[in-house]
C-alpha cells in the first residue's frame, strides 16, 4: 500500500536540537573538556535527528523520490560547492598546498569518510565532512529500502532494525577482533549508520506502536546518552546503546519538560540549528587553525561568523531559488 503524502507541521523545538548539537561539536573543537568528546558526541546528535527526519519524510509522509532527492540537493550541494571552492583556492593561493584531486572528488562524491583521517590523500579542513557522507550513503540506503517496501510497508521496521543491528555488530568485530582504531571503524557507513538507523527504526515503531514517556524519564535517558559518551566508555557502547538513549529522545522530544521544549524552541537555539550546516560546513578550517596555535576563542567567533554569513549569502538563496524553480517547472508542465 502506497502512503497517502502527510504534511508533518514544523517543529521549532527540532531547530534546537540542531543547535544543541552544533554547540557540541563548537564546544569540543574550540572549547574541549576533559573525559568527553563533545564534538563526537555532536555528530551523534545530529545523526539521530536525521534518522527520525528521513523516516517521516519517506515513510510517513510518503514524500517521492523525485522530490526526496531535489531537497536533499537543494540543501546541501550549494554550499557545499562553495565551501569546498572556496577552501581549496585558499589552500592553493594562501598555503600553497593545493588538496589533492581525491580529497577534492571524495569530498564532493561522498566517500571522504573512506579515505580515513590519517591518509595523505586527506586534506586539512575537509576531513570533517566524513559525516556528511555516511549521512548521504544512509539517506540512499532508507530511499531505496522506501521502493522496496512500498507494497509491503510493515516489512520496513524489522529490516531496517536488522541494518542497525548488523552495522552495530561490524562495528563490534572490526574493532576487538580486527584490532582497528576509531577513525577506521566509525568513520565507515556500512558501522556509523547504525545511528542513523536506529532512530529511522524508533521513528516507525512510534508511529505504529506509541508509547509514552514521562519528561523526567527522556531527561534521564538524555543524560545517561551523554554519561555513555564519556571517553571511558568503549565506542561499540558509545554508538550502541548511548546512541539508542539519544535516540529515544529526540523521538519523544515532544514529551520533554517545558523548560527544555521553550529552550530549544528559542530564538538562539532554534537560528543556531537553523543555520549550522554552514556553520558545521565552516567551522573546520578555523578548528584547524586554533589547533596550530592561534587563539580558540578568536577562531570560535571566526566559525560562527563566517558560517552564519554562508547561510544568508549561499545556502539561503540558492534553496529558495531551486525550490522556486522546481515549483516553476512543475507548473508549466501541469
Amino acid at each position: 500500500m502506497t502512503p497517502t503524502l502527510v504534511r508533518q507541521p514544523h517543529l521549532a523545538y527540532l531547530d534546537g536540537w540542531r543547535g544543541l548539537a552544533i554547540l557540541a561539536v563548537l564546544a569540543g573543537h574550540f572549547l574541549p573538556m576533559r573525559g568527553i568528546n563533545l564534538g563526537r558526541m555532536g555528530v551523534e546528535l545530529f545523526f539521530v535527528l536525521s534518522g527520525r527526519l528521513m523516516c517521516q519524510i519517506l515513510f510517513i509522509q510518503g514524500t517521492t523520490l523525485g522530490e526526496f532527492y531535489r531537497r536533499r540537493l537543494a540543501r546541501i550541494v550549494p554550499g557545499l560547492l562553495v565551501f569546498v571552492t572556496l577552501y581549496a583556492l585558499y589552500l592553493t593561493t594562501v598555503e600553497h598546498q593545493p588538496p589533492s584531486l581525491n580529497a577534492v572528488a571524495s569530498t564532493l562524491l561522498f566517500y571522504t569518510n573512506y579515505l580515513g583521517a590519517s591518509n595523505p590523500e586527506q586534506a586539512p579542513g575537509l576531513e570533517h565532512l566524513w559525516s556528511l557522507a555516511i549521512e548521504e550513503h544512509s539517506y540512499i540506503l532508507l530511499s531505496l529500502l522506501m521502493v522496496l517496501t512500498r507494497h509491503a510497508r510493515r516489512a520496513a521496521l524489522p529490516v531496517i532494525a536488522t541494518l542497525a543491528v548488523a552495522a552495530i555488530a561490524n562495528g563490534m568485530w572490526q574493532t576487538y577482533a580486527l584490532e582497528r582504531d576509531y577513525y577506521e571503524v566509525y568513520w565507515r557507513s556500512d558501522v556509523r549508520g547504525a545511528s542513523i538507523l536506529i532512530s529511522a527504526a524508533l521513528c516507525l515503531h512510534e508511529q505504529r506502536h506509541p508509547w509514552r514517556l514521562s519528561g523526567w524519564r527522556l531527561a534521564a535517558l538524555g543524560f545517561a546518552g551523554v554519561v555513555l559518551n564519556t571517553n571511558p566508555v568503549p565506542d561499540a557502547i558509545k554508538y550502541s546503546l548511548g546512541t539508542l538513549c539519544f535516540a529515544i529522545v529526540v523521538n519523544h522530544a515532544a514529551a520533554l519538560p517545558p523548560l527544555t521544549i521553550n529552550l530549544l524552541s528559542s530564538k538562539l537555539f532554534a537560528g543556531i540549528g537553523i543555520t549550522s550546516f554552514s556553520i558545521y560546513l565552516w567551522q573546520q578550517p578555523f578548528f584547524q587553525a586554533a589547533e596550530m596555535g592561534r587563539r580558540h576563542g578568536w577562531m570560535l567567533t571566526c566559525a560562527l561568523l563566517v558560517g552564519i554569513t554562508s547561510y544568508f549569502l549561499v545556502e539561503k538563496p540558492a534553496r529558495r531559488w531551486l525550490n522556486q524553480r522546481r515549483l516553476t517547472q512543475a507548473g508549466l508542465s501541469a
